[in-house]
């Protein structure tokens, strides 16, 4: 919950309360019922959006995601092979990340061999965190056995993660994510 808006939800708090004892007043005053539903309806929803509020805070809700998810493009079919550079964010530099490649052939293929994918990531300020290269062994239908490696950041902002990609890769699906215990 923003604390700058917190004196703002209060007053309107306050009022529709006020507003609802009026109604609740008036609901008596001339005998009917459903003026009396309204007047809770009037004093309850306000309420319960600041309880909503207060709980979002409390539990992180609609806080950034753990899991950052994109896919890039791999070499044109005329290129032995292309470097992609993709930025990606770290919010909470506390914890240990993992980074998983999944290398796709093109749609209706199926992986011909081995491939050999190389990824770098870097912090900010340059500093390398990831620094591999592996041999992937074709996996399921038209995709390769995923590259998995973990990286410590040193702070949190816009990541870089530079690909290598070989020849006969359509696409590399990229998933980085917070490692929570």
């Amino acid at each position: 919950m923003d604390l700058e808006r917190l004196p703002t939800a209060i007053l309107i708090v306050l009022i529709s309360i006020v507003a609802a004892l009026g109604v609740w007043y008036l609901a008596i005053r001339l005998n009917q019922p459903r003026l009396k539903a309204i007047a809770v309806l009037i004093g309850v929803f306000p309420l319960l959006g600041f309880g909503i509020q207060i709980a979002s805070y409390f539990f992180d809700w609609g806080g950034p995601p753990d899991t950052y998810t994109t896919s890039t493009p791999g070499p044109a079919s005329r290129e032995a092979s292309t470097t992609r550079d993709s930025p990606f964010p770290v919010t909470d530099h506390t914890v240990m990340h993992e980074v998983e490649l999944t290398p796709r052939a093109g749609a209706g293929k199926t992986p011909p061999g081995t491939i050999q994918l190389s990824v770098v990531v870097q912090s900010p300020k340059g500093q390398t965190l990831v620094n591999t290269t592996e041999s992937l062994a074709p996996g399921q239908g038209q995709f390769w056995s995923p590259l998995r490696t973990r990286f410590q950041p040193l702070e949190e902002g816009e990541h870089s993660m530079h690909l290598e990609i070989p020849a006969g890769v359509n696409e590399v699906k990229v998933k980085v994510r917070e490692l929570r215990k």
